[in-house]
C-alpha cells in the first residue's frame, strides 16, 4: 500500500513526464510552428514574384529616362536658341525622345519631341518632308495635351503644328482657343499665340477672342512695332489688336502710330 509520501512522489513524477499524447495531437493538428513553416515557402515565392513584377514595370521608365538623357545635350542647345544646329543632331535627339515616349508616355517628353519635329518641318526643303515632320509634331503634341490638358505650351504647339500642317485650316481654331483660354497671362509662346490668333481671328469663338486680349496687350507693351507688323501681315490682326487695346488709349495710340509707319 502506497504511503502519502509515495503517492506525492508518483504524482510529481507523472507531472514531469512529457505528455506524449499531447505532442502527438499537436503533430497531427500541425500547430503554429507547422503553420509557420508551411506558409513561409509560398510567401517567399510571392515576394520574389512581386519584386520581379515591380522590376519589370520600372524597366520601361528606366530606359525612357536614359533615352531622354541621351537627347538632352541637343535639346538644351535648342532651348537656348543656339544657331547653327545640325539637322542630324536634331533628328538623333528626336529619335531618342520618340523611343522614350513609346516606352513611357509623358507630357514633357512629348512637348520636347513636338517642338523638335516642328523645327524640322519649318526647315524642310520640300513639301512632302514638311508635311511628314509637321504630322509627327501634331502627333506628339496630342500626346502632351492628353497627359497635361491644362498646359498652355502643349496646346500652343499643337495649334502651331496644325497650322504648319494645314495652313489656314479651321482645324487650328480648336487647339488655339484652348491655348488662349487655359492661361491667358502665361508669357510662354505668347507671340506664337498672338500671331495665330490674328491669323484665325474670325474662326475663334468670342471667349477665345476675349482670352487673347491680355496677350495682345502684353505684346503691345513689350514690343508695339512687332505687334504692328503682325497685324499688318494677317487679315484679322488689325481688328484683333484694336479690340484688345480699346481700354488703353495711350497704348492704342502708340500702336496706330507704329502701324501707319509700316510700309504698304
Amino acid at each position: 500500500m502506497a504511503t502519502p509520501t509515495n503517492r506525492v512522489s508518483v504524482s510529481l513524477a507523472n507531472d514531469l513526464k512529457p505528455d506524449r499524447s499531447a505532442s502527438r495531437r499537436r503533430s497531427r493538428s500541425g500547430g503554429p510552428e507547422h503553420l509557420r513553416h508551411t506558409l513561409s515557402l509560398p510567401l517567399g515565392i510571392i515576394a520574389i514574384v512581386g519584386g520581379l513584377v515591380l522590376g519589370a514595370m520600372a524597366l520601361p521608365h528606366i530606359f525612357a529616362a536614359i533615352a531622354v538623357l541621351q537627347a538632352q545635350p541637343t535639346v538644351e542647345r535648342y532651348i537656348s536658341g543656339e544657331q547653327g544646329l545640325f539637322a542630324a543632331d536634331i533628328e538623333s535627339a528626336a529619335e531618342r525622345l520618340e523611343f522614350a515616349l513609346d516606352l513611357a508616355p509623358d507630357a514633357d517628353t512629348a512637348l520636347l519631341l513636338a517642338d523638335l519635329r516642328l523645327w524640322q518641318a519649318r526647315r524642310a526643303t520640300d513639301a512632302k518632308t514638311n508635311i511628314a515632320f509637321a504630322r509627327k509634331s501634331v502627333d506628339a503634341a496630342k500626346i502632351a495635351v492628353r497627359h497635361a490638358p491644362a498646359h498652355p505650351v502643349a496646346w500652343s504647339i499643337l495649334a502651331d503644328a496644325t497650322d504648319v500642317l494645314m495652313p489656314g485650316d479651321p482645324a487650328v481654331a480648336a487647339p488655339l482657343a484652348r491655348a488662349l483660354e487655359v492661361a491667358p497671362y502665361d508669357p510662354r509662346r505668347r507671340n506664337v499665340r498672338v500671331e495665330l490668333a490674328m491669323r484665325h481671328w474670325p474662326a475663334l469663338p468670342p471667349r477665345a477672342q476675349q482670352a487673347a486680349g491680355p496677350l495682345i496687350v502684353a505684346m503691345a507693351r513689350n514690343n508695339v512695332e512687332a505687334l504692328a507688323r503682325l497685324a499688318k501681315q494677317n487679315l484679322g490682326g488689325l481688328a484683333a489688336v484694336r479690340g484688345s487695346l480699346a481700354g488703353d488709349a495711350e497704348l492704342a495710340r502708340r500702336f496706330d502710330a507704329a502701324y501707319v509707319a509700316l510700309p504698304n
